[in-house]
């Protein structure tokens, strides 16, 4: 219970509520055997919450791919005119689809019924990228945009720029304007705890419903980091590790698109080097 002095009366108001301990517990590593298809080097993922399917694009291939959590072994593939795509995420009440081009630095909006472009727009044509072009000037000359996330209670989508420094920028859904950015610096929580002095890279985010939080995940420390867009604060992250038939655990290799379910209960990611497809159930103490 908090307490505060206000001219010389003692206030006592409502428990600060403590933010939720998570933790990842591993549940599978299934890879992708779609291969033939294009799906060789997975960079972005999201989850439908109508039919609980993952859509996956592969920077490689011109499509987006659709399978289910339990059987990735089964693939829908929708061919659509795009390509070198780092990231996808679904604006399913207005049957959309949204992806981001690193290196072209697009971001294009589909129709989720049968993937006719509707439109596009480059990020240094937005309204307001002033305010921007210094951080990304200053990030890594091979840095790009490598994730996207649609927020449904804001109505926009989240982008976020590899770095090192990493830049979390918010774009209006008609693809027009930049409506706020925040770097991704040490002192928000973008520490890796393995490696202190390192800086975070970011490959993808995911927006967290129940917790209304964004889960934005670094490839380089293999880590997702859970963050507040009301404090821009980082309130925990969270190491990717897997287990082995040894019970051993390892690292997940270069993850780079990263899902939730929509109960806040499963996150799932997918390693472009490996092709597999990782699954934690997510709990809350």
């Amino acid at each position: 219970m908090s307490v505060a002095l206000f001219m010389g009366t003692l206030l006592v108001t409502a428990p600060l509520l403590a933010e939720p301990v998570l933790s990842l517990d591993f549940v599978s590593r299934e890879k992708l055997k779609n291969a033939s298809s294009g799906l060789k080097e997975p960079s972005g993922l999201t989850l439908s919450a109508v039919t609980g399917e993952l859509w996956a694009v592969s920077d490689d291939t011109s499509a987006v791919f659709r399978f289910s959590p339990d059987d990735p072994a089964i693939v829908i593939t929708l061919p659509i005119n795009e390509d070198e795509m780092e990231a996808i995420t679904l604006a399913e009440s207005d049957g959309k689809f949204f992806t981001i081009n690193e290196v072209k630095g697009r971001i294009s909006c589909f129709a989720m019924s049968d993937g006719r472009r509707l439109a596009s727009q480059k990020i240094h044509a937005l309204a307001g990228y002033a305010d921007i072009r210094a951080s990304i000037k200053a990030a890594s000359s091979k840095s790009g945009f490598e994730g996207i996330a649609w927020h449904p209670g804001r109505g926009s989508l989240f982008a976020v720029l590899e770095g090192p420094p990493g830049l979390l920028v918010e774009i209006s859904a008609d693809l027009k304007t930049i409506l706020s950015s925040t770097p991704l610096t040490a002192a928000r929580g973008f520490i890796d705890p393995d490696n202190p002095d390192a800086t975070v890279d970011f490959s993808g985010l995911s927006y967290d419903a129940k917790r209304e939080r964004l889960w934005i995940l670094s490839d380089e420390a293999a880590r997702v980091f859970v963050f507040d867009l009301a404090s821009s604060q980082v309130t925990q992250s969270l190491p990717l590790h897997w287990l082995s038939g040894k019970d051993k655990e390892k690292t997940v290799d270069k993850p780079e698109g990263i899902s939730l379910s929509l109960d806040g209960t499963q996150l799932y990611v997918v390693s472009d080097s490996e092709a597999r497809l990782y699954q934690w159930q997510i709990r809350q103490h």
